[in-house]
């Protein structure tokens, strides 16, 4: 009796677990969205200059790109988007659940090569451009300047006068842009890497420098001796500094060990030299080797000696250890002289000297075996004097010869007459 009592609140409990649990059958399962419901933020250049190309700012690679007029803008693939010409157009960018739409203003631009700063005592040729076209002509531009005496504008090219500053305007039938320029000095120093330097510290002014400093951080180093010159101590390393007129520039100076080489850098074929090397620091150095860059025109023979085998230039590389590979260039030069063989008296010609290699090259002198037949006039011209043959001869300082054979003819003269009938009888 008492179950048929509660059955119907046992139904009621039955009926109402079912519903629960065809309510949690619908739930959906918590889990990351897909691509489709997902919402990105998305931005994009709303200015844009022709011929430039412009990112898509958006974190995802699964979007679409909507131009309503590709003349203006074109998307060239990816994120990327260009500006073709100048205009006006809307763009629509859709990922996921975000749909973004711009209008995107493309404008022209006006460039050129002029700059804040300009040295003084500079030349500029000018160059103008638009951003769609490129470069245009120089007489379709204007260009004022305001003090001419600090920069002045002539034939297409700025040159800068003296220090001091100035308003450039440049000006075109689409834009005009003003340009404020600075005129100013710069320090400048040439050092060449010898035991002792000279220094050349010079300004932008061409003014003399003679008030001005040149100090050196480590003098045990680099010692400072004058303006123009200074002298490597020690190995190591140092920084010179110029002080003039309110400006100051910096150099770092290494000084390294070096190599000083006796040889003779010209030679005759199957003539021989020996290399010894001292260093800077008064050493004698003898576990050196040699190489020869060309065993046809050089060789090296004992070990320390290099001979000439044919004419040429080689280049010997000598190996210290511990140290970069020294170069040594030697030569084993030819000398030739040309000319005309043949002469009459009181003829002038220039005979030609040459060296091979051609870019060897030496003092030389010309003799003249009989100075009554031939004589040295002006460098390598010559002048037949008597007739005969001789011989000319030229030597070089290196000790190198060459001769040349000439013949000096008589000069003849012929004589005509043009005679009537009348003289002929």
């Amino acid at each position: 009796m008492k179950f048929f009592k509660y059955s119907k609140y046992i139904c009621l409990l039955l009926i109402f677990i079912c519903v629960l649990s065809f309510v949690g059958c619908k739930k959906k399962p918590v889990g990351k969205p897909s691509e489709e419901e997902k919402e990105y933020t998305i931005s994009l250049e709303q200015q844009m200059i022709c011929n430039e190309e412009y990112e898509i700012s958006i974190d995802t690679d699964d979007f679409t790109v909507d131009i309503d007029d590709t003349g203006i803008i074109e998307h060239v693939g990816g994120k990327t988007v260009k500006a073709i010409n100048e205009g006006s157009t809307s763009i629509t960018i859709k990922a996921g659940k975000t749909v973004f739409n711009q209008t995107i203003e493309v404008k022209d631009e006006l460039r050129t090569n002029i700059e804040t700063k300009m040295l003084c005592n500079s030349l500029i040729e000018l160059e103008v451009s638009y951003a769609s076209i490129g470069k245009i002509n120089l007489n379709d531009v204007k260009v004022d300047i305001e003090n001419t005496k600090v920069i002045r504008y002539a034939e297409g090219c700025l040159t800068s006068l003296k220090l001091g500053t100035t308003t450039i305007t440049v000006t075109t039938d689409k834009f005009e842009k003003v340009y404020e320029v600075e005129v100013i000095d710069k320090l400048a120093d040439t050092i060449t890497n010898k035991s002792t330097l000279k220094v050349e510290c010079t300004n932008a002014q061409g003014k003399k420098m003679t008030d001005a400093v040149l100090t050196s951080s480590n003098p045990e180093v680099v010692r400072v001796n004058s303006l123009t010159e200074i002298e490597a101590l020690s190995e190591g390393v140092a920084t010179l500094t110029l002080v003039w007129n309110g400006m100051e520039v910096s150099k770092e100076i290494e000084v390294v060990r070096g190599f000083y080489f006796t040889y003779n850098s010209v030679l005759k074929i199957d003539q021989t030299t020996s290399v010894s090397i001292v260093s800077t620091n008064d050493e004698e150095i003898t576990d050196f080797t040699l190489r020869s860059s060309d065993e046809s025109i050089l060789q090296i023979v004992e070990g320390k000696k290099i001979q000439a085998i044919s004419n040429g230039s080689a280049l010997v590389y000598v190996d210290i250890p511990g140290f970069d590979t020294q170069e040594i260039m030697v030569t084993c030069p030819k000398i030739s002289i040309s000319g005309s063989t043949k002469m009459v008296r009181g003829g002038i010609q220039s005979l030609k000297v040459s060296f091979n290699p051609s870019n060897f090259s030496e003092e030389y002198s010309i003799v003249i075996e009989n100075p009554a037949i031939l004589e040295v006039i002006s460098d390598t011209k010559i002048k037949a004097l008597e007739p005969g043959t001789t011989k000319i001869f030229i030597e070089t300082i290196s000790g190198f010869t060459a001769e040349f054979e000439v013949t000096v003819a008589e000069k003849y003269y012929s004589i005509s007459f043009d005679l009537s009938e009348e003289d002929e009888t």
